[in-house]
């Protein structure tokens, strides 16, 4: 096995050397998947267990409902949702949900492209980030484990309208939003919870753009509070796995001057 990884990491230098790829995106590369192999050493995938293949169909729902269902449920309308209907929540979980893994620095999605997912942080930190030039919402917020972030994807069209990068390695679960919406349709009970809810979530939002002259991809309340330090974001004792300057690079990278007057029209 560590003669294997030997090769692999020389396969990889050599690939890398081959293609011209610049030196600091090839140091985040390595760097990376040094970490990621440490943990999934440690970490057994799901499809590593070959023998989960064998499952039936229904076993394989209810493994992939105890997997991804705790994260979602997390938030109140999950909670209704699985409650009201069993099923339609085996459906989300089995068809509409993924994992998806963020290495340090990447940027899950960008200021003005289309929103596809809901997302729920699992492991990690990211750091979203409004355009410049609008006073009434913080600048920069930290995304933490337990917060989720894009619900309004699900209710309205939607496009993005900040940048969200990743503080560290992070670990998302991703909910597609054209497969559940499609579940949903399939099941009356959870249609109903769902137009009720869609429509109140629309009034809030309206009312959010009226209060304030802007939406964004995170829930109000995180965005329109009175800490607004870019510093005061950095976690304390053994969290603070981030350092003031690794937070203002981020802030440099991911910062637009051109970014606010694009905003104004996708309103």
């Amino acid at each position: 096995m560590a003669q294997e990884q030997v090769v692999q990491h020389y396969q990889l230098k050599k690939y890398l050397n081959e293609n011209n790829i610049p030196h600091s995106l090839r140091s985040r590369v390595i760097g990376y998947l040094e970490s990621a192999s440490k943990v999934h050493r440690s970490a057994i995938k799901y499809e590593d267990v070959t023998l989960l293949e064998l499952l039936s169909g229904p076993l394989q729902i209810q493994l992939h409902r105890q997997l991804f269902e705790p994260h979602i449920v997390v938030h109140p309308f999950f909670a209704t949702y699985m409650s009201t209907s069993s099923s339609a929540m085996d459906q989300i979980c089995y068809h509409a949900v993924k994992k998806v893994l963020l290495a340090k620095g990447d940027v899950h999605f960008h200021f003005g492209s289309e929103a596809t997912e809901m997302c729920f942080v699992v492991q990690g930190a990211l750091c979203y980030q409004r355009p410049r030039g609008i006073k009434s919402a913080r600048r920069r917020v930290r995304v933490e484990k337990g917060r989720h972030f894009c619900e309004a994807a699900l209710w309205v069209s939607w496009v993005h309208h900040g940048t969200m990068q990743a503080f560290m390695e992070s670990d998302l679960m991703a909910l597609d939003v054209e497969k559940f919406v499609n579940i949903t349709l399939a099941h009356p009970e959870v249609h109903t919870l769902s137009k009720r809810y869609a429509h109140q979530f629309a009034l809030e939002l309206r009312k959010e753009l009226d209060t304030y002259g802007y939406i964004w991809d995170l829930p109000s309340h995180f965005m329109h509070t009175q800490q607004s330090d870019p510093a005061a974001l950095v976690p304390q004792g053994h969290e603070a796995q981030v350092c003031d300057a690794e937070l203002f690079s981020i802030a440099m990278v991911m910062s637009s001057d051109s970014e606010e007057e694009t905003y104004k029209h996708s309103l």
